[in-house]
């Protein structure tokens, strides 16, 4: 019985190096360039809080940001749906559903900006709503910030990947 799992899994793992594999964080050339493009991505500030919380989460994972030849721009939406229905008709959980626009505009063309990514992440939690509003306040707020900063990290990861394959 030892043997045959012994030998399934030399037979799976053979199996790996022939499928194209590669480790997202090894040191090569290419995973240098695709970082250097990283921190080449200028995020422009707004006054929102959710915005600021995801673009000081970027600016935190790409590294100390050179002369910008890319823009990315993010338009984060926060949704509240309430559920969960109390005796008093009031709702006893809430979900918040964090999604992000997202694009990033090449900024080397003179002539116009030229979109090379775009797309829509999303993210949900929930948590139970209290009798104090002050307790509420604090759980919504803790929510929206764990979600920025998870969406920051799924955007990262795919920025990533967009420049280690190439553009």
């Amino acid at each position: 019985m030892k043997i045959g799992r012994l030998l399934i899994a030399c037979a799976f793992m053979g199996s790996l190096s022939a499928c194209g594999f590669a480790p997202l964080y090894k040191e090569t050339a290419q995973s240098q360039r695709a970082h250097q493009s990283l921190a080449s991505i200028e995020i422009m500030p707004k006054k929102d809080r959710t915005h600021q919380l995801m673009r000081n989460k970027l600016l935190y994972l790409m590294g100390e940001n050179r002369a910008p030849l890319y823009q990315l721009n993010i338009s984060p939406v926060v949704e509240k749906l309430g559920f969960g229905i109390r005796q008093d008709a009031s709702a006893s959980q809430e979900r918040l559903t964090l999604t992000v626009d997202y694009s990033l505009v090449d900024l080397s063309s003179l002539e116009k900006k030229v979109k090379i990514l775009s797309g829509q992440l999303s993210r949900s939690t929930s948590y139970q709503l209290v009798q104090s509003d002050y307790a509420t306040l604090v759980r919504r707020e803790d929510s929206i910030e764990r979600l920025a900063e998870k969406i920051a990290e799924d955007l990262h990861l795919k920025l990533l990947l967009h420049f280690k394959q190439g553009e």
